[in-house]
């Protein structure tokens, strides 16, 4: 559970396996203390992750996933995470958007 509902003091760096987003010049992430362990869990059985977030006790906590995963893939990420953690995440997957102002 979150332990740092106010503030956002709670980060970890987490370094990025090998297979996630090779193009990505940083390889580690700054990651919520309490999601540090279905982050990891996601990422050992082949999910990539865009971002995430806990919450912070204000909303439920969330993972951005690839736009190109499926729905029998979203069930799987799903199922993931319910073997390592209770709560009740969201995925969002990132789609670019034009927005003209």
């Amino acid at each position: 559970m979150c332990v740092h509902k106010e503030d956002f003091s709670h980060q970890v760096t987490l370094p990025l396996p090998a297979h996630i987003d090779i193009t990505k010049e940083t390889r580690s992430i700054s990651c919520d203390l309490c999601c540090t362990h279905v982050i990891q869990h996601l990422w050992d059985n082949h999910i990539q992750t865009l971002s995430h977030c806990c919450g912070h006790g204000k909303i439920n906590p969330l993972i951005v996933i690839h736009k190109d995963y499926g729905n029998d893939q979203i069930a799987e990420i799903y199922r993931l995470i319910k073997e390592v953690d209770p709560r009740d995440w969201e995925l969002h997957q990132w789609r670019m958007q034009l927005i003209k102002v």
